[in-house]
């Protein structure tokens, strides 16, 4: 195996070979190697090693094991403990210095606080310490079975991936089918991402494996074509399949020629296990017994830990696995030189464990997983690992099993995997657990249930609570099992269970949670009369000062948001401003949702100071639904704002959580969100596959009008207006089936306007916006009113009447901060004034359009202005900005700091992103603000 040779791979090692070099000078990349056990993708993952050490970066390795994939962060540990432990103590400091602080506990149990799954602050931290390490050196970090790898381990990947173009660091992950679906879903997320290259190497060809056959038999003679055929057919041209074959062979002597071709066919599907079986009978019994010890363990045991499960000397140990080594069934890592008891016991390949652990019989094989919880709780094992043998043994009644099972879940919720702390919980209520701790166990297993937004989180809510006997509690775990099940589109489930829980809440904090929580479940449940009734009477209720309180009033003002009522807009500023309702933890926080889903509808500037400490909060705790929800509504809002790249990195970030944690509530809004972004830049494309994103979400999501909405204006661009207007009335109908007619959010009357006007309808389109503009009046919100403003002005063409909303449209949108309407409002008026009047003061409206469309970076809207200037017979110039106004809000955050001495490194970590998206903020900066150096923003910002 290891000393096989390497055939028809010169396209993967020159793709290596690239990737690896471009990485290690600071592009970082993903190289994602797919293909059967035994095609080679273990000697592709050496090349990759000697090609890193050649370009002098710091390689280090994991190996996926069936074993430890409940393990916390189990591959990450693999990868970076031994470098971290034995670096020194000033140098361990440096990696762990700044934002890599949160990554200890993953490295560390005994370092840090309880963390929660999932964790943002985790995962950035380790981000960080990649990044620290390789800052010094660059890295390449080598996994292989990958199909093994725990849950917390490939979302920190699929984290990092984003990332790398940031850094000198080469990820190569090796990985086979056979995978869990949630493990493939992973894979196949890290494996679309722009950062990512796949390798699939193939099977070799006739000739290629008759070069290794002959290889093989290079001492005796030829091998003859007949033979080299049966034997590719026999085993597909899998290189490790074939060499094992010919090693099998050669030692039963079997020659290389035609008259031995049925021998072939009859060894062939068991190459493997007939050559372990051989090599295992040339060996003494101590060699048997330890191959049965690490095969029982895992990969990477050390020595005298599997003495102690085999019953050997350690003498007898060493000389065991000289000669499994020797017989290459056993490989040895070194972790100290020199000392043969500090060395790791591996296998040479997966298929070759399996093997060995599959000729145990069930009695033995139970008793072996006994054993070595008894071996690895006397050597001091952390208890995961005694767990993961836990796992493979039935329920006994054991107290001590339920002890050891309980702190391995919370080992691993301190490192941020609920994952691992799920399925050790799981097993430790099957044991079971004595009476009088049977309570905690299924809260704490309901709570990791919780955080993966799992539906395994209902069941021990449910028992739960029919051991609780506390009222409080009760209602409590009521209003939990609501939010798991309305966060897994359960709707009807939810309000059966919130229903039950207001009727036991004992106090008004409780209460309020329990009614923001029927709210929010109502509001997103089509066709529901309760939701108007239960809102008036919740709105009756006086206003208090509790959590419970602030979230009633969330949800209150989202409701009438939805109705267009501005009443709404009053209660969720209260509820903005409710210190114990924000200070939720941020998993719970999802709740503020109808506090900026109303202030962005309004335009009111506070939605985005409270999304800033929201995202902020959710950093720490690591709440990806908070994260989720937030960065999807900060990233809505600063598109309102024109703030188009500061709003693509928010729904990307979004985005990236949906898939990575599956929180399926936010998809269809991030896709309609991210459709507007393309649309606003003219992408139109990316828009379509934005939308059919946010479509994948199962059950009903809530914001299908959203969808639709985004739909019908990409249609009516694309020049579908027949089309986009069937696609307005029916995200009407859906907003309506929700209670919605606020025109400041699901604007479809002037859509429809829009595309009636184009089909030659124009009476029916002047009905649809003069109908908008009143809601619109009501409302009061610039940024609808203005729209509203713009469409009656174009359904009415270049009339007074038409002029005169144009105009007026102009006007309130020029006052307000809503930027991509405020263009759209100046071309349309501009157009309009120089058709009717060719007065020059058509082309200054123009003008100003333009340069508002540079400066929120759409070059689809300027070049839209310039056209429509150039039609006026006007020149255009070239369109400019500058000065602090002209700073995105991430521009202007990264010069502020820049500005009071903080480095780049600094900056990034505070902000929680990448040096080199700091980098480009401060060049544009820089240019904007017409300086060199950071010498010079102090001065100017503080003007």
């Amino acid at each position: 195996m290891a000393g096989s040779i390497l055939l028809e791979r010169e396209y993967e090692i020159d793709v290596l070979s690239r990737r690896m070099t471009s990485a290690l000078n600071g592009l970082g990349s993903l190289i994602l190697i797919e293909g059967e056990a035994g095609v080679g993708k273990t000697r592709l993952l050496e090349e990759a090693r000697a090609l890193a050490r050649a370009g002098g970066a710091r390689t280090l390795t994991a190996y996926g094991s069936e074993m430890e994939r409940d393990f916390a962060f189990g591959l990450v540990r693999q990868l970076l403990e031994p470098a971290l432990v034995s670096a020194p103590a000033e140098l361990r400091a440096d990696w762990f210095s700044g934002a890599a602080r949160a990554a200890r506990p993953v490295v560390d149990g005994k370092q840090g606080s309880q963390t929660s799954s999932g964790d943002f602050a985790v995962l950035h931290g380790l981000y960080w310490c990649v990044a620290n390490m390789a800052s010094t050196q660059p890295l390449a970090l080598l996994i292989d079975d990958a199909q093994w790898a725990d849950a917390p381990s490939l979302r920190f990947l699929m984290f990092l991936v984003h990332r790398l173009s940031d850094i000198p660091v080469a990820v190569v992950v090796a990985s086979r089918p056979g995978a869990d679906a949630a493990t493939a879903r992973s894979l196949d997320v890290l494996g679309v991402d722009a950062a990512t290259t796949r390798i699939r190497p193939r099977p070799l060809s006739l000739d290629s494996s008759g070069l290794l056959l002959n290889e093989a038999f290079r001492d005796e003679r030829p091998a003859e074509v007949p033979f080299i055929e049966a034997c590719h057919d026999v085993t597909g041209g899998n290189p490790l399949l074939l060499e094992q074959l010919a090693r099998v062979m050669r030692a039963e002597g079997i020659e290389p020629v035609r008259e031995n071709i049925g021998r072939v066919v009859d060894l062939g599907p068991q190459a493997v296990s007939r050559y372990v079986a051989g090599r295992l009978a040339e060996l003494p019994e101590a060699a048997h017994r330890l191959a049965r010890a690490v095969a029982v363990l895992g990969d990477g045991v050390r020595p005298d830990v599997a003495a102690r499960q085999a019953g050997l000397s350690p003498e007898d140990t060493v000389q065991a696995a000289q000669h499994l080594t020797l017989v290459d069934i056993f490989s040895m890592e070194s972790v100290a030189r020199g000392n043969p008891l500090e060395m790791r016991l591996k296998f040479t390949h997966p298929l070759v464990r399996a093997t060995v652990y599959g000729t145990l019989d069930p009695d033995v094989l139970m008793s072996a997983h006994i054993r070595a919880v008894q071996v690895l709780e006397a050597t001091g094992a952390e208890a995961e690992k005694v767990g993961a043998h836990l796992l493979s043994i039935p329920p006994a009644g054991s107290e001590r099993a339920v002890t050891v099972l309980r702190r391995a879940a919370d080992d691993a919720l301190l490192r941020g995997s609920p994952d691992a702390a799920q399925v050790h919980l799981m097993r430790a209520l099957a044991e079971p657990p004595p009476r009088e701790q049977r309570l905690d166990v299924l809260l704490q297993l309901a709570h990791c249930g919780q955080l993966l937004n799992d539906d395994r989180a209902i069941g021990p809510l449910r028992e739960a609570l029919t051991l609780s006997a506390s009222p409080h509690q009760r209602a409590m775990i009521r209003a939990q099992i609501g939010s798991a099940l309305f966060f897994l589109s359960r709707t009807t489930e939810a309000l059966q269970i919130q229903r039950q829980g207001m009727r036991e809440a004992p106090d008004e904090n409780t209460r309020g949670l329990l009614a923001a929580g029927m709210l929010s479940t109502l509001a997103f449940e089509p066709n529901q009369p309760a939701l108007f009734a239960y809102t008036d009477e919740l709105e009756r209720l006086p206003p208090h000062d509790s959590a419970g309180a602030g979230a009633r009033d969330s949800m209150i003002a989202m409701v009438r948001t939805w109705q267009g009522r501005p009443e709404g807009i009053a209660r969720a500023r209260r509820a903005g401003r409710n210190e114990a309702f924000m200070a939720m933890p941020s998993n719970e926080l999802f709740l503020a949702l109808g506090v900026w889903h109303t202030l962005i509808t309004a335009d009111d500037e506070e939605a985005q100071a409270s999304l800033e400490n929201a995202i902020a909060d959710a950093h720490r705790d690591g709440s990806v639904r908070a994260l989720t929800a937030a960065f999807n509504h900060r990233g809505w809002g600063r598109l309102h704002h024109g703030h188009l790249d500061d709003a693509e990195a928010d729904l990307l970030s979004a985005m990236r959580a949906v898939e990575e944690a599956n929180v399926h509530v936010g998809r269809a809004f991030n896709g309609a969100f991210r459709a507007e972004l393309h649309i606003a830049r003219g992408r139109y494309a990316e828009a379509q596959a934005a939308l059919e994103w946010g479509r994948l979400a199962p059950g009903n999501p809530g914001a299908v009008y959203h969808l639709l909405m985004s739909q019908a204006r990409l249609l009516r661009l694309r020049g579908q207006a027949d089309r986009a207007l069937q696609t307005a009335l029916q995200a009407g109908r859906s907003f309506a089936s929700c209670g919605g007619d606020n025109p400041a959010l699901i604007p479809w009357r002037s859509e429809a306007a829009v595309n009636l006007h184009r089909l030659g309808r124009v009476d029916e389109a002047r009905q649809y916006a003069e109908q908008e503009l009143v809601s619109a009046r009501r409302w009061g919100a610039p940024r609808a009113l203005g729209r509203a403003l713009r469409v009656v002005g174009l359904a009415y063409g270049g009339t007074p009447k038409g002029l005169a909303a144009l105009e007026e449209s102009w006007t309130v949108l020029s006052a307000s901060s809503a930027r991509i309407e405020q263009i759209d409002s100046g071309l349309a008026y501009g157009a309009a004034l120089w058709r009717a009047t060719g007065e020059v003061s058509a082309q200054e409206v123009l003008r100003e359009a333009i340069t508002l469309a540079h400066a929120c970076g759409s070059a689809h809207l300027v070049r839209v202005g310039i056209d429509a200037l150039k039609k006026t017979g006007a020149r255009p110039r070239r369109p400019t900005v500058s000065g602090p106004d002209s700073l995105t809000p991430s521009e202007a955050r990264v010069a502020r700091l820049a500005a009071s001495g903080a480095s780049n490194r600094e900056i990034a970590q505070e902000l929680f992103v990448s040096v080199k998206t700091v980098e480009v903020h401060l060049t544009n900066s820089y240019r904007k603000l017409g300086v060199r150096q950071r010498a010079e923003l102090q001065e100017i910002l503080a003007d």
